[in-house]
């Protein structure tokens, strides 16, 4: 009988198939089971923990550019070579100095290191957070992009003579004994938002980044200030996560959502959703023109003009394209030397940090977009002395050639972002954009209200 039992034990499965060759435990190891949220943080602690590793790596600076050959006995294309002739009484200005050269990035230095001595580095007149000048309300918070991200953003309006809130604030009404005249007494309940006669107020989105790696304001903050008072706008600035650690698009839909952001908030903001400036300088500026082309694409009204300085708008792995377009485009060879403000290898850095592997893409390279016709007017900034010269004057060119209204100022013999460097033409850089930004508030000729 033992004999059977031993038998029929060896032979039988227990009823379990065993068809394939594997051995089967009959007493397996507790399993955890690991929710889909909890996986997501998991990936995203792992994701945190790597860009955290990529910013302390040295930066990769190359020590010649890969695109583009340097020739310093060159004197630039026949149409705007003249426009880097420096002027003999700024000579002294913009000599390479120990300022200067301590905020380029270097190859012993991590990408933290560059954005703390970004960060130390700042011009007169810069406020220490939330401070504003006076008549004027600034606040930071964030707000939360399209893959749960939180962004910052700074606003800056004007504060409200009759009810001494901002705006479009949630404030607390008057009671009629508080009110100084019958004309001063409101009859709003708590937490109305108080408009008033005021017509909503046009919205400056300024994007606010350098190389697309760091967040530095490149001049001084009471040109914010000024700008609002001068104008009456609302000011948003946008801090968008920074390359490497957040390639392209993250920057592009961090900027993109902000706008949209802007738009469903018009009443809180106290801003008119079809009267937008978007304001841009460096890779802000590329942004800025990145953020233009896909509202058109994704036919997304309010963008009533944008404002381009110093923009960074095409890859130089690209140019050969862009010189497609029949434009002229050697000011990276002429402009870009170790000396100047902005060196090509520099300018290639910060590329291949943003689109690593690039193709091309008319989001991160507006220059190379084949559809401009439905962009906003535009005005454009333009240093004479800048690698990025020629192709902001090859996209005013497009932008024209597309029926778009362009207004462009070029400044010969300055360099790239020279209002950072304060001289003397800052003053009239400044005037220029606060002008035209009060002609966009107006709503007359080309501005006039409308869908576009």
């Amino acid at each position: 009988m033992q004999h059977i039992l031993s038998s029929w034990c060896a032979t039988s499965n227990f009823g379990i198939d065993t068809t394939n060759s594997q051995t089967i435990s009959l007493y397996k190891k507790p399993q955890i089971n690991i929710t889909m949220d909890e996986t997501r943080l998991i990936q995203a602690a792992e994701r945190a923990a790597q860009r955290a590793r990529v910013a302390k790596e040295l930066i990769p600076l190359k020590q010649t550019p890969e695109y583009v050959a340097l020739d310093t006995n060159f004197k630039g294309g026949r149409q705007h070579g003249h426009y880097a002739q420096r002027d003999p009484d700024l000579q002294e200005d913009f000599k390479e100095d120990e300022a200067l050269s301590g905020i380029q990035p270097s190859a012993d230095m991590s990408w933290e290191d560059l954005r703390q001595r970004w960060k130390s580095w700042s011009l007169p007149g810069q406020p220490t957070g939330d401070a504003c000048g006076p008549g004027l309300h600034r606040v930071t918070q964030t707000i939360t992009s399209r893959d749960g991200a939180k962004i910052k953003i700074r606003i800056t309006r004007q504060l409200s003579e009759s009810n001494g809130g901002y705006y479009g604030q949630h404030v607390t009404p008057r009671t009629a004994t508080e009110s100084t005249s019958e004309a001063d007494s409101t009859t709003s309940t708590p937490d109305q938002v108080v408009m008033g006669n005021i017509d909503p107020k046009l919205l400056v989105l300024r994007i606010c980044t350098v190389g697309w790696v760091g967040h530095v304001d490149l001049e001084a903050s009471n040109a914010g200030d000024e700008m609002v008072l001068d104008t009456g706008a609302v000011l948003v600035e946008v801090y968008p996560r920074l390359a490497p650690e957040y390639a392209f698009p993250h920057a592009l839909n961090d900027c993109y959502d902000t706008l949209i952001w802007c738009q469903t908030q018009a009443q809180e903001l106290g801003i008119d959703r079809d009267r937008i400036v978007l304001l841009g300088a460096d890779a802000g500026a590329n942004l800025a023109a990145s953020v233009a082309i896909k509202a058109q694409d994704k036919g997304v009204a309010g963008i009533a003009a944008q404002i381009l300085e110093f923009p960074l708008l095409c890859h130089p792995k690209f140019y050969d394209k862009a010189r497609s377009f029949r434009q002229e485009i050697v000011s990276p060879a002429q402009c870009g030397s170790q000396k100047s403000q902005l060196p090509m290898n520099v300018l290639e850095l910060f590329w291949d940090s943003y689109v690593p592997n690039a193709e091309v893409n008319t989001y991160h390279s507006p220059l190379l977009a084949e559809q401009l016709s439905l962009l906003p007017p535009t005005f454009i900034q333009i240093a004479g002395f800048d690698a990025v010269r020629d192709e902001a004057i090859a996209y005013a060119n497009r932008l024209r050639e597309a029926c778009i209204t362009v207004e462009q100022h070029i400044y010969p013999g300055l360099p790239h972002m020279f209002p950072w460097r304060d001289p003397s033409q800052c003053g009239e850089f400044l005037a220029k954009r606060h002008d035209y930004i009060k002609r966009v508030a107006a709503c007359k000729g080309i501005f006039a209200k409308r869908r576009l």
